[in-house]
């Protein structure tokens, strides 16, 4: 029992980590990601009768950038996992469905094109949504609360991927493997039994354009507030013309600046007419 104290911590501590680490990048991607797991569940009360179960994942993630070819993605998935056998006329099925959050340490490849190839690294932690048991004999299944699954699962996860451009968007397929390091019940045949939860998932996702959650620092906004993109008719004949616009001079003052900005603008009327 005296693990789950130090997994806690260990946990604790990535999180913290990853915290700050987040707070001093900026987003560099965010979207969504569906597609199918392939999960099963090991331990002593599971022979090899027990077959991988197939379910469905849904969720979506940010991605922080950390440094040139490296990044952090949290993400949030609601994942299907358990196991199924057949033997005789007896079948049995488990269903554990997850809210799963992994932070996971991705490593892009292929920094500077815009086809990415990455690889992705634990932690994950699932949180239970629901778990079903469904024995059944003869074609007659019945369906009762496995109660015994723990609320948290803690796991690990590796996995890759290839990101593909898609207008200004992004098209992500990722693979991935989860295993479950500890027991995901408790009280399972008197306690006796361990039992691990392990998922393959196949995922493909559309990540977003990035750059809109990104925070304009003040220096950037006065910058862009300065920048003035040049008109078509800005020539030098049109700032004479706004120089000077024909009136007379107040008293006191000479009007020969304003008719030399004038005469300087006519000057290069034929350029800008070639230009044109």
């Amino acid at each position: 029992m005296r693990k789950y104290p130090v997994l806690c911590g260990v946990l604790f501590g990535l999180l913290s980590l990853s915290a700050a680490q987040v707070q001093a990048a900026e987003i560099t991607g965010k979207g969504f990601k569906a597609g199918f797991s392939l999960a099963d569940m090991n331990g002593d009360a599971w022979d090899d009768e027990f077959k991988p179960k197939p379910g469905f994942a849904l969720g979506a993630f940010l991605t922080f950038g950390l440094a040139d070819r490296l990044s952090l993605q949290p993400e949030v998935l609601f994942v299907q996992k358990g196991s199924r056998a057949e033997a005789g006329g007896w079948t049995c099925a488990a269903r554990l469905n997850y809210f799963e959050m992994s932070i996971l340490l991705m490593y892009d490849f292929t920094s500077r094109s815009k086809t990415k190839i990455f690889v992705s690294a634990p932690p994950a932690v699932a949180a239970k949504f629901d778990a079903w048991f469904y024995p059944g004999y003869e074609g007659e299944t019945t369906m009762q609360d496995f109660s015994e699954v723990k609320p948290v699962d803690l796991g690990l996860t590796f996995g890759g991927g290839v990101g593909f451009p898609l207008g200004r968007n992004s098209l992500i397929f990722d693979v991935r493997y989860t295993l479950g390091p500890t027991n995901c019940c408790e009280n399972y045949s008197g306690g006796r039994v361990s039992i691990k939860n392990s998922a393959v998932l196949f995922l493909v996702g559309i990540g977003l354009q990035s750059g809109r959650f990104t925070r304009r620092s003040p220096r950037r906004k006065q910058a862009g507030r300065r920048r003035r993109r040049p008109g078509r008719y800005d020539g030098p004949a049109r700032l004479a013309i706004r120089a000077w616009d024909g009136r007379s001079p107040r008293p006191g003052r000479s009007s020969l600046p304003g008719q030399k900005a004038l005469e300087a603008g006519r000057r290069c009327e034929p350029r800008l007419d070639r230009r044109r």
